[in-house]
């Protein structure tokens, strides 16, 4: 019996704890926990001490074995500093602030007095001029050692703050600047390091104008493998970023990514590729909306050099080694980078004024087995203005995008320079002596211009006997009129001749404007920027359609002085036809008055003298040509290469007589020296004589 009682309770304490065990989780979710399922993840693991590495779970066995999670290492912390490299009282041309967030450059400013900004309040900062967001700033580096262990930690070798190894540094004697400064950062898991140093080369004793030494920046990146065996590494170095934008709303000359590719083993031999701001935002829109990422822009040639660069200045990435020259012996050539890709660091209305800059994707490099093992990459950055012979050093010179008529644009350079150099003359000026240069060598066509005018004012009545004799027949009117100026030597295109020589040399002066870094900021009389509109002040208002905000005076005398010219010296309309061609060129003048608002102020000063010019010029010819009228009347001698005829266009000197009834006396002589040349002259009896004997024969 007693048997019988402990096996009933046996069986019932079982199948309360059979039910319990099912019952009480669904009662009392709370105390009881659910057992986890296959391949389910467990609570995370507390993280380890920095530098120790974490058992990892056991898989289960039909599970392959997972990777050591990168969040098991901690990442290294370094404060955070900035660090200036530079001091221009040590001849250095470049200051530059630095930061141990991914060991990149904050910005840089060129220390040279000319180098201010627009407003001349302090010096042009050639990088860093936009807050950094989602862009990483210059010579920002990530390798994927590094960022896969960091990525957990929401860091990257971009963004973590490196270590400043201030021992290895070098400061500026008696100076809180660095000539010198190494930043270093370890691997979560104690494998890999990473150094970097930026070095400085004062230019004491060195011609700023001819040697680039003191634009250029010495950059060192260095990865030490710190374990046996073998290692793989690649790295993404971001390009220049944040530079100036000057005078958008007046240039033509924005952001640009430029390269030299080296496509031949001669690495002298230096082939061009540029893409503008807008076209780099279209090519990667184009990318982004097809879905395709191998519609962006990409350079795959090794690179001599490649940066970003504005209207007067650029900043350039150049690999200190040969990037063709093959050193493994491979069959190819040990560049540092697979590919440089253009990107859009801030898109913009309107387009072309967007951000843009270039990331740099090295190849993956097969590093040795035994420990300490190193890839070390060295480069220069150009931080300067673009001048030919400082980006000649490193075959450049194709920056300096001078346009059409390249070669006159850069002797009007070169003339500007010697006349401000060599006879200290402001640059004002020496447009001006260059407008006077111009328009001398082109006075014997002038010359030959007023006689044409005054020719074409004698045939003009002929002229229109023919049109009245031919009435709608255009093509046998035009076929007499060409026979007409033919058999009288006069050639219509003639006149256009001297201003088609002078539009070489408008826009030849227009690209050395935009393009000579020594016109920026030139000052002439209220004008306060050679290359930029004179902006006297800014409008109350914007102009509706042209955007106009500024008044310009210089424009608006350029063209009153081209409509003052015209009425000067060309003749009133005798029909229609010529009153509508007037009318025609009075409308032009007004719109090349709204196509000039905007062109630097320089160019104004060339037109401006060279009207002044035209005007003194002309009423000179024209004295000129009374004078031989004169000379002629009274039968005195006559140059040979005097032009035109007819009456004088206006009155005598006022350093010649007046005597009463003289100018009707030189008409009338004037005259009478007409009909002997004809063989009209003489008195009625003589010229009857001459009829007689001409019947006679």
């Amino acid at each position: 019996m007693d048997q019988r009682r402990q096996l009933l309770t046996f069986v019932l304490m079982l199948g309360f704890i059979l039910v319990w065990f099912n019952v009480a989780p669904i009662l009392f979710p709370g105390i009881f926990q659910q057992p986890k399922r296959p391949g389910a993840a467990g609570p995370a693991a507390p993280p380890a001490a920095p530098g120790a590495a974490a058992a990892a779970p056991v898989p289960p066995p039909d599970q392959p074995q997972a990777p050591l999670p990168a969040a098991v290492h901690e990442a290294a912390r370094f404060p955070t500093r900035t660090v200036l490299l530079g001091d221009p009282r040590r001849g250095c041309l470049q200051r530059l602030q630095l930061t141990t967030r991914g060991a990149a450059i904050e910005w840089q400013e060129l220390t040279e007095p000319q180098y201010l900004t627009l407003d001349r309040k302090a010096q042009l900062k050639l990088l860093g001029n936009t807050t950094r967001t989602a862009h990483p700033a210059t010579l920002a580096v990530e390798a994927p050692p590094f960022d896969a262990l960091l990525q957990p930690q929401g860091l990257s070798l971009a963004t973590v703050d490196w270590e400043f190894v201030e021992a290895q540094s070098r400061r500026i004697a008696d100076s809180e600047a660095w000539e010198e400064v190494v930043f270093r950062y370890p691997s979560p898991d104690g494998a890999w390091e990473a150094v970097k140093t930026y070095a400085l080369t004062p230019a004491t004793g060195r011609d700023p104008k001819t040697d680039p030494a003191g634009y250029l920046v010495d950059v060192t990146l260095r990865f030490r493998h710190l374990q046996a065996g073998p290692a793989e590494l690649s790295y993404v170095l971001q390009g220049p970023t944040g530079l100036p934008l000057e005078n958008a709303n007046n240039t033509r000359i924005f952001r640009s990514v430029k390269g030299g590719t080296l496509t031949s083993a001669d690495e002298n031999s230096v082939t061009p590729v540029s893409l503008t701001a807008a076209a780099v935002v279209q090519q990667v829109q184009k990318a982004n909306q097809a879905g395709n990422p191998g519609l962006r822009p990409v350079w795959r040639y090794p690179v001599r050099w490649a940066g970003v660069d504005v209207q007067y200045f650029a900043a350039l990435l150049i690999p200190r080694d040969n990037q063709v020259q093959d050193t493994d012996r491979d069959g190819q050539p040990d560049a540092y980078f697979e590919e440089v890709v253009p990107v859009v660091l801030q898109e913009t209305v309107p387009v072309e004024q967007s951000d843009v800059s270039l990331v740099f994707k090295s190849r993956k490099f097969q590093l040795p087995a035994e420990a300490g093992s190193e890839l070390v990459h060295r480069f220069q950055l150009y931080l300067g203005p673009k001048r030919v012979q400082l980006l000649d050093a490193f075959h450049a010179e194709s920056l300096m995008d001078f346009g059409w008529f390249a070669a006159i644009s850069r002797g009007m350079v070169a003339l500007l320079n010697f006349f401000h150099n060599a006879l200290a003359l402001p640059f004002g000026l020496a447009i001006v002596l260059l407008t006077v240069m111009v328009r001398g060598a082109l006075f014997p066509l002038s010359k030959k211009q007023v006689a044409n005018v005054q020719k074409m004012k004698d045939l003009n009545p002929k002229l229109q006997e023919l049109k009245a004799k031919y009435g709608d027949d255009k093509e046998a009117l035009a076929r007499a009129q060409w026979e007409f100026m033919k058999k009288h030597g006069y050639n219509p295109l003639s006149g256009c001749l001297p201003i088609f020589l002078q539009l070489p040399i408008f826009i030849g002066l227009y690209n050395a404007l935009n393009t000579a870094i020594d016109l920026r900021l030139a000052r002439f009389l209220w004008i306060n920027n050679l290359a930029a509109p004179d902006a006297l002040f800014p409008l109350p208002f914007r102009v509706p359609f042209l955007g106009w905000t500024e008044f310009n005076l210089l424009p608006i005398l350029t063209v009153a002085l081209f409509i003052v010219q015209n009425k000067l010296f060309t003749p009133p309309p005798t029909n229609e036809e010529q009153a509508m061609q007037f009318k025609m060129m009075n409308f032009m003048m007004a719109v090349m008055g709204v196509m000039f608002y905007r062109v630097p102020a320089g160019l104004c000063v060339y037109f401006i003298a060279s009207s002044l010019w035209g005007i003194a010029e002309r009423k000179l010819l024209d004295r000129h040509k009374w004078l031989l009228e004169a000379q002629r009347a009274a039968g005195g001698p006559v140059p040979d290469d005097a032009g035109g005829s007819g009456p004088p266009p206006g009155p005598p000197p006022a350093s010649a007589p007046r005597p009463p009834g003289l100018w009707a006396r030189l008409l009338e002589a004037a005259d009478r020296a007409k009909q002997a040349t004809d063989g009209q002259g003489g008195s009625p009896a003589e010229r009857k004589a001459r009829k007689g004997s001409k019947s006679k024969r």
